[in-house]
């Protein structure tokens, strides 16, 4: 993931803090999808090849977006709307891979 990505992910677990108090589903829906198409160009931009893959951003790196990622898949369960929670779990799907279980 790139950074304009991690950007868009940091501001969606925010919004998910936030959720129950004041953010509604449509906007949740909104920033995941947001993220799900910056994630789709950058594989267009820059496709996989397993033999050479791109470096991870330093955050990732050092682990520091572990918790945050954990925070996401927390928060993801609350969301009542099923096509949004859906969204949201595709983008914490997203994420798995950068760390072992």
């Amino acid at each position: 993931m790139l950074d304009r990505t991690l950007y868009a992910v940091g501001l969606l677990i925010a919004a998910l803090r936030l959720h129950e108090r004041k953010i509604p589903d449509q906007t949740l829906e909104k920033v995941a999808n947001w993220i799900l198409t910056e994630e789709a160009i950058e594989c267009r931009e820059f496709p996989s090849d397993p033999t050479n893959p791109p470096p991870l951003a330093v955050g990732i790196q050092q682990g520091l977006w572990r918790p945050l990622a954990a925070d996401l898949r927390r928060e993801v369960a609350a969301v009542a709307n099923h096509d949004v929670r859906e969204n949201l779990e595709l983008v914490a799907l997203h994420l798995e891979p950068i760390w072992p279980p």
